[in-house]
């Protein structure tokens, strides 16, 4: 090894195997290409110089001293004027190796050691990594600064001025121009990646036919680092004084190299504050929420009326449901708190479409529908927010919101508002407590209607005892269903509720009567003869929709997926609508062919053609 190329702060290249001089300058490890361009290194094409020298080995090695006794001297060897000069500065010296002429047989070349006593015959690759396109020794990379680094970003521009600026604070980017916002952290990342990966074209010369209003800065974008800052200078393109419109002119400050950069890429950058701003409005661990109050206004022929929910969570854990004008009459029942959970997070999933006002006046307020809101939103916990919604834009989707503490309007999607409801029953308790919590129940009965309305025991259901006196498999399907349906009647729960009264005629579902078609009875030990419950059902109408009542409770329900699919176990024939129905086995053809001809077709088939088509894709 000549000399270790690895420790030196300055590289020189010249000769003219290299064309024009080449130097490069090490910064605490940062190499910079300096001629004949400035421009940040290619680290790989500097660790190739490195590695070139690194590995070298001589086949061939004598000295100076010996070519006069034969008669030979530097010239022979093409090193009197070297092709190619390797200087290196270590410090405070300088040493320098020399290439000459290529061997006549063999891919070597000659080398005049740094001390200039020693020829030494290498491989002519030796050279290769020095005499590269200059294109190849340059970074591709057009910032320096690798992305982990960045701690903030300037961007200005004044042909059409906007200016922004973004900084990070405790792993977070916020904007500090030109509002002060929360900045979205992937967006941030993604840009900052595009930016810092963007390549140039090629180099730029000075145009003599350009006016000198072109060379005037049209951007500056500023990237900064832990321990250095870039900033890219753009203007105008021109050749032959003409406009290249789909490129700038860029340079570093304080550099001379000027470089050409597409224009789509930098033009992305003119209104930072839309594209990279956060979209996500509410920021609330619904963990810690112990209040949700719900306010809606709506005006219908010009008069106007309120309906307000207020949830509260009290000190057990328990929620509590108020409804009325104010929202200040208790209601008869808990509050469920996964219903009102849901709307703290559908909350956080408000996403805004539109930044349209952060310094709106109060005619614009009003023109939102904002002085007097649809909606109020408030949540209290950890913290307090309050969101109010505006009215929907006519012709438009969406709905306008303005958050407590932030004069900004947005514009978001109609999902998670249209969502909104201030129905008690949807924050209703989904447990029903079919008997008292000290008893037990004993056995159960399932009935179903006749083609006389009549209700019938079902058959083989007609008293099922739910411990003790059971001789049912629980190996086979109906015999684990005959016992988990007396498990979930211990633990009664809903998957939602549809009114606070139960119609004797059935469930009113799509603008359809639903007719009910099974009762079920519980009995409870110490009284087998008297229900301590009943559970009307409709018939399954779709592999997730069946509906039930309890009339001692006052309300009617969609039952949860388990209960369905119990029932459906236990009434397999009899629950499915008409659009699952199977063909009738051989023996039902010849019962319904030579049955009369007023007993086909009666009530029962009456329901049957009511459901047709209904809750399919529920």
């Amino acid at each position: 090894m000549p000399f270790p190329l690895s420790e030196a702060d300055m590289i020189l290249v010249e000769g003219k195997l290299a064309g024009e001089t080449r130097q490069w300058m090490s910064n605490n490890g940062n190499w910079d290409m300096t001629l004949p361009v400035e421009w940040a290194a290619n680290p790989f094409a500097i660790k190739r110089m490195i590695n070139s020298l690194d590995s070298l080995k001589a086949s061939v090695r004598f000295t100076v001293e010996d070519l006069a006794d034969h008669g030979q001297a530097l010239t022979d060897f093409g090193l009197d004027d070297p092709s190619l000069t390797v200087k290196a500065r270590f410090k405070d010296k300088e040493y320098r190796i020399a290439f000459g002429s290529p061997t006549e047989i063999g891919n070597r070349i000659y080398m005049l050691s740094p001390d200039d006593t020693e020829i030494l015959v290498v491989d002519s690759k030796t050279i290769e990594p020095f005499v590269a396109p200059v294109e190849d020794l340059r970074d591709k990379a057009l910032f320096p600064i690798p992305l982990f680094e960045v701690r903030a970003l300037s961007v200005e521009f004044h042909d059409n001025p906007y200016r922004a600026r973004l900084t990070k604070r405790d792993d977070q980017w916020f904007f500090d121009a030109p509002i002060s916002a929360m900045a979205n952290e992937a967006r941030v990342h993604s840009a900052l990646g595009r930016l810092i990966g963007l390549s140039a074209v090629g180099l730029a010369k000075d145009d003599a036919d350009a006016s000198p209003s072109s060379a005037q800065p049209i951007a500056r974008i500023e990237v900064v680092g832990n321990r250095r800052n870039n900033t890219l200078v753009l203007s105008e393109l021109r050749m032959g004084g003409e406009l290249v419109e789909d490129f700038y002119k860029g340079r570093f400050e304080g550099a001379k190299t000027s470089f050409i950069l597409p224009r789509k890429d930098l033009d992305l950058w003119r209104n930072l504050s839309d594209s990279l701003r956060e979209r996500r409005l509410v920021w609330q661990d619904a963990s810690t929420v112990s209040k949700v109050e719900l306010v809606h206004n709506i005006s219908n022929a010009g008069v106007s009326a309120r309906s307000t929910i207020r949830l509260l969570k009290l000190e057990d854990g328990v929620w509590r449901v108020f409804g009325g004008p104010t929202g200040s009459d208790p209601l008869p029942f808990n509050g469920d708190e996964t219903s009102i959970l849901g709307v703290v997070k559908r909350l956080e999933d408000m996403v805004v479409v539109e930044f349209v006002s952060d310094d709106p006046s109060d005619e614009d307020l009003k023109r939102l529908g904002l002085a007097d809101p649809l909606w109020t939103i408030r949540t209290e916990g950890a913290q307090t927010l309050e969101i109010r919604v505006g009215s929907e834009n006519p012709g438009e989707s969406g709905y306008y919101v303005q958050i407590s503490g932030n004069p900004s309007v947005y514009k978001v999607g109609e999902v998670t508002v249209d969502a909104l409801s201030v129905e008690p029953l949807d924050y209703r308790e989904r447990r029903i407590e079919l008997f008292p919590p000290e008893q037990t129940i004993s056995a159960w009965r399932l009935e179903s209607v006749d083609a006389s309305g009549t209700w019938v025991p079902v058959p083989g259901l007609d008293r099922v005892e739910v411990s003790g006196g059971s001789s049912d498999s629980a190996e086979d399907s109906v015999g684990m269903a005959r016992m988990g349906l007396g498990t979930l009647m211990s633990d009664f729960a809903v998957r939602g509720y549809v009114a606070a009264s139960v119609d004797p005629s059935g469930c009113l579902y799509q603008g359809e009567r639903i007719p009910w078609s099974f009762k079920l009875s519980g009995f409870l030990s110490g009284n087998i003869d008297e229900p301590a419950f009943v559970i009307l059902m409709t018939r399954r109408l779709s592999g997730l929709v069946q509906f039930g009542a309890i009339e001692s409770a006052g309300v009617t329900f969609q039952l949860d997926q388990s209960f369905v699919d119990l029932m459906h176990t236990l009434t397999e024939k009899d629950d499915l609508p008409p659009e699952y129905h199977t063909p009738l086995s051989e023996d039902e053809s010849v019962g319904v062919e030579n049955a009369p001809e007023d007993s086909v077709g009666g009530e029962d088939d009456g329901v049957e053609s009511s459901v047709t088509g209904i809750g399919e894709d529920q």
